[in-house]
């Protein structure tokens, strides 16, 4: 709730921002706003720079504050969608979203209005929701015990310093070398399709409890303590 409360916070300011630039009202700051050696030279160069970038920054911080405040009932519905479909579902879910709904994205993120940079970031959380609120719960089951927070520490940052850290620069040479910007669109595209060869290969673990570092199991959804510190299976 704390994270939901300071995202909502922060998107309203950004929104605020962009709303305020867009209507060339932010005046020259060093705090906020698109500050630059060039927008900084005077008030009409900051307020210029600012209405310029004011489509994306009010689409970024509507985006925001709509996960800010979605986040406590998205959370209890994601849970009910893992259990009907499973994490490795919502995982190739997400990755083949990537796939068809990334140059659409791009394509509206491209059209100069905050509207339609809205709808194409919304089209990118809708890709981007399954698998970040499924990676950390479906991680942890491909590494046994002894080495289960190694394995997911590793895994996930070094993937994400090698991919995540990467992809600005891989944008922006896609953009400088053709000279169109949906190029990063098609980046995006392959590796959503990518994506779907580990996942299919993916154990699906929704169900099951995980193994336990003695050879048992931990208790999971289906299973549950008594007083005489037996464990009793109840059906699910």
């Amino acid at each position: 709730m704390v994270v939901a409360a300071v995202v909502l916070i922060v998107g309203i300011a950004v929104l605020v921002t962009g709303v305020t630039g867009l209507r060339a009202r932010l005046p020259r700051n060093r705090f906020i706003g698109v500050r630059t050696p060039a927008t900084m030279r005077d008030d009409e160069a900051f307020a210029l720079g600012n209405q310029v970038a004011a489509p994306g920054t009010t689409a970024s911080g509507a985006v925001l504050a709509l996960t800010g405040a979605s986040t406590p009932l998205l959370g209890s519905a994601l849970v009910l969608v893992i259990g009907l479909v499973g994490g490795v579902g919502l995982l190739l879910a997400g990755g083949l979203g990537y796939a068809v709904l990334s140059y659409p994205a791009f394509l509206l993120l491209t059209r100069g209005s905050w509207q339609a940079a809205l709808f194409g970031l919304l089209m990118l959380v809708l890709c981007h929701a399954p698998i970040l609120g499924t990676t950390t719960a479906t991680l942890p089951a491909l590494f046994p015990a002894q080495v289960r927070g190694t394995g997911v520490a590793v895994g996930y940052n070094a993937s994400f310093a090698v991919f995540g850290g990467t992809a600005p620069l891989l944008a922006t040479s896609l953009v400088e070398g053709s000279g169109n910007l949906l190029a990063p669109a098609a980046y995006l595209a392959g590796a959503g399709l990518l994506s779907a060869i580990p996942v299919v290969a993916t154990p699906e673990s929704a169900r099951s409890p995980l193994p336990a570092a003695d050879g048992g199991s931990l208790p999971g959804p289906c299973t549950a303590s008594s007083d005489t510190d037996s464990t009793e299976e109840h059906e699910c």
